[in-house]
């Protein structure tokens, strides 16, 4: 014997706004990540450059007694 499952309109339509939260918050969750990464970069590549000598090819870190090394 074969059920039938009637769908009502409430029923379609909770199916349907579900998955569309679920990718509007994966969405959202990718683009802080997104931005996130890009000012880690620029305040790495900012530290980079600012110990980094181009002439000579050196690197320099000043501070490592407050290490302990």
């Amino acid at each position: 014997m074969a059920d039938q499952v009637a769908l009502s309109r409430t029923n379609l339509l909770a199916m349907i706004v579900a998955p569309v939260v679920v990718v509007l918050v994966l969405v959202v969750v990718i683009i802080i990540f997104v931005i996130r990464h890009r000012r880690l970069q620029r305040s790495f590549r900012a530290y980079a450059s600012s110990h980094y000598e181009a002439r000579s090819g050196t690197t320099t870190f000043t501070g490592a007694d407050e290490l302990g090394e």
